[in-house]
């Protein structure tokens, strides 16, 4: 073996002097308990593994991990409190550290000492010093004061320095390739990386895992590190994904902070598993969802939502997409597993979806246009729309709103369910990591009643096809594309009476395709006098008295499927979360509840078929 640990355990004194006297003692007094005494902390705490000749260790976890501590019992720049430490060879300490220098050394003299403390003989220091020089293109600083070097060349050099001088074992800490501006000085460093992880044994430690693992750069081995403890130590690969996935589900509320974080990780993730996945069985990815699904249920059951006289449910301020196609099927199985249909429950939702969650169960619906103006909700959702629409925490906005319903309703206690525990459920679906199988378990689907109340809007033609075309993912903003609306819009408009179903407000992300005015045979909702309070209602009742809806794939005409009334759901690309899981999802409620809807693929090659097939289905 080139590096043993074995029960390895490195504590550190919080105050220096008490340190010193410490570590006096313990020159004659050797202890051997492991126990955390009140000033000291300890770095790592049981670490195991070991390495053979030639294999590649990646050491990764946050700050203050350990990682470090790893780095230099290999070096044996310190020595383990317990355990045992066996190194077999000669150590290099890669990293941009300067070392041993002061400001009035020469250049020159700098890189004698680190050739020196690098076991370079002296015959040979000043050749090699030249190869580093002009390797380094500091040709110019050769003789100049320390002082009077850019820092980032010093940066370099130390660097260029540890890397090229001849070890049996390389550990590097942080930085795997210098990054500089000049490609040409990246590129002298890619090259002699190569050579080392090809001949040597190497240790790498960091926060960041996807640069490392370039075909170029072959990882044999993981550990993984926790508050000093091993949390993962193993194959790179196969159980690698197992584990990545594991701990991006298990720990994505308190191990990474903000969704920015999440969303970086489940990229990280994403990339490690595309780039194994062949070695992952059927029932290697069965175990990975259902593992998934357990975890889930857990969490559901952690909050206490049994506990509570009065749930809480909302508010949901996102994708209108997205409310009726997860998240309030998740409410009807949440509430069915549960059995939470007695309970005092009040719906938050926005725009008039109280309709649609009189299917989840009994209980009062808030809806957030009737707590503000129509203006302070422009503006919130204005606001919104330059963040992610898509929660995975709990925005200001939305605890405002909760406030306002508590104070409201006077609930003094209760448990809430956010729609961020469903993102963060589907999350890895839509990342492409695991099946669609959660989104099938922790769903029901139903037939929708459709709206009894009379229409308040009277002006409606006899036969009409509505209509909502609009951008987004899967389909999105551009000359083609608007060519494409506009086409299928002149065409319908000359056989048909079309409902155009925007209301003048976007209520999520999706930028809608702007109609020709002066079409005389588009009935413009947007020009009737529609509060956002009831919107959505009177968009169902449009909806439900239509021949066909046709809209773009997931918005809010694909509801009329489930009120029994023929849908055609457009896209043109394949790509992001969509494919995922909704082309997958449309098949499935097709067949079980068997609904009438049809998503087509459009292009300007296939427009008339496309018009063919709406011909067919309105005749």
């Amino acid at each position: 073996m080139m590096i043993l640990f074995d029960k390895v355990y490195k504590s550190y004194y919080k105050d220096v002097d008490f340190a010193r006297k410490k570590t006096f003692q313990r020159i004659f007094f050797p202890t051997h308990g492991t126990f955390i005494k009140e000033k000291e902390f300890y770095a790592l705490q049981n670490i195991s593994f070991s390495l053979k000749e030639g294999e590649k260790l990646l050491v990764v976890g946050p700050p203050r991990s350990g990682k470090t501590t790893v780095a230099k019992l290999i070096c044996q720049l310190i020595y383990p409190t317990k355990g045992k430490v066996e190194i077999k060879g000669k150590t290099r300490w890669v990293g941009s550290v300067r070392v041993g220098c002061t400001p009035f050394m020469s250049l020159k003299e700098y890189i004698s000492l680190l050739l020196a403390l690098y076991g370079v003989s002296r015959r040979n220091i000043s050749k090699v010093s030249t190869a580093i020089i002009e390797r380094c293109q500091a040709g110019e600083f050769f003789s100049k004061k320390i002082a009077d070097v850019p820092h980032i060349l010093l940066r370099d050099i130390s660097y260029y320095t540890s890397i090229y001088t001849d070890a049996d074992i390389y550990v590097f800490d942080g930085m795997l390739i210098s990054k500089r501006d000049n490609s040409s000085f990246e590129e002298i460093c890619r090259e002699r990386i190569k050579k080392i992880m090809r001949n040597n044994t190497v240790v790498i430690t960091t926060r960041e895992m996807k640069e490392h693992f370039e075909e170029e750069f072959k990882i044999d081995k993981l550990l993984f590190l926790k508050e000093g403890r091993c949390i993962y130590e193993g194959d790179i690969k196969k159980e690698y994904i197992m584990y990545s996935l594991n701990i991006f589900l298990r720990e994505i509320d308190s191990y990474f902070e903000g969704e920015k974080e999440i969303s970086s990780l489940a990229e990280k993730v994403s990339f490690i598993y595309k780039k194994y996945r062949k070695e992952l069985s059927n029932d290697d990815n069965f175990v990975i969802s259902s593992g998934v699904s357990a975890m889930f249920e857990k969490k559901i059951e952690e909050s206490r939502i049994m506990d509570k006289k009065c749930l809480i449910v909302g508010p949901y301020i996102s994708d209108v997409g997205l409310e009726f196609i997860y998240w309030i099927p998740f409410l009807k199985w949440l509430f069915q597993r549960y059995r939470l249909t007695k309970k005092k429950t009040v719906f938050i939702s926005r725009c008039g979806m109280g309709y649609l969650y009189k299917g989840v169960g009994c209980g009062e619906y808030i809806d957030i246009c009737s707590l503000m103006s129509e203006d302070e909700f422009v503006r919130m959702i204005e606001n919104l729309q330059t963040t992610n629409m898509k929660p995975l925490t709990i925005s200001p906005y939305e605890r405002g709103i909760i406030d306002k319903v508590v104070e409201k309703s006077k609930v003094k206690e209760y448990a809430l369910m956010h729609p961020s525990i469903v993102f963060k459920l589907f999350l890895p679906v839509w990342k492409g990591l695991i099946s669609p199988e959660p989104i099938f378990k922790f769903t029901i689907y139903d037939k929708i009643t459709p709206p009894l109340d009379e229409l308040r809007i009277k002006d409606l033609p006899k036969k009409y096809i509505a209509v909502k075309l609009s951008f987004c993912s899967h389909l999105p903003f551009g000359e083609e594309n608007e060519e494409i609306f506009r086409i299928i819009v002149e065409e319908l408009s000359k056989r048909y009476m079309l409902v155009d179903l925007s209301a003048g407000i976007q209520l999520d992300k999706h930028k809608e395709f702007l109609y020709s005015r002066k079409n005389k045979n588009i009935y413009f909702l947007k020009d009737r006098k529609v509060s956002y309070e009831e919107l959505i209602n009177i968009q169902l009742q449009i909806i439900k008295g239509a021949c066909l809806c046709i809209g773009t794939h997931s918005n809010i005409t694909s509801l009329g499927a489930f009120m029994g009334v023929k849908t055609i759901n457009l896209y043109s690309e394949e790509k992001g979360v969509f494919l995922a899981d909704r082309l997958i999802l449309g098949s499935y409620l097709k067949e079980k509840l068997s609904l009438p809807i049809y998503s087509f693929k459009v292009g300007k090659s296939n427009i008339s078929l496309l018009l063919d097939k709406i011909s067919g289905l309105v005749n």
